[in-house]
């Protein structure tokens, strides 16, 4: 468990986890989110491929400028210079975007956009 995930889930649950060893169950990891959700392992791959294709439907420049803002804020929680500059360059990066374009026209006219990560 690395410093993360004792974010993550908290102080106590990851205290009590570390301290104890104790082995715990799908719905405890839900519990203390250690894990988003719980499906029956024959629903896994239905579950799992329809999460990635949700996330490949958004536009690839804000899904990776929100994973990589993510990313520096676990690493570094208060919103130190460096990072503060990446996002205001990622929110730049959006606007200026084509995908920011066709999102904005695609919720106009009620349709689904369509991202070109451009």
């Amino acid at each position: 468990m690395n410093s993360c995930t004792l974010g993550i889930i908290g102080i106590s649950a990851a205290k009590e986890l570390l301290y104890t060893g104790r082995l715990i169950d799908a719905e405890k990891a839900r519990e203390i989110k250690m894990v988003d959700q719980v499906v029956p392992s024959e629903d896994l791959a239905t579950v799992t491929y329809s999460l990635a294709r949700e996330i490949a439907d958004n536009s690839p420049i804000s899904v990776r400028g929100t994973k990589s803002v993510i990313s520096k804020l676990l690493t570094h929680p208060e919103l130190n210079p460096e990072v503060r500059e990446d996002y205001l360059a990622f929110q730049k990066q959006i606007a200026d975007s084509e995908d920011f374009k066709e999102g904005q026209k695609a919720f106009a006219e009620k349709r689904k956009p369509r991202f070109k990560g451009k």
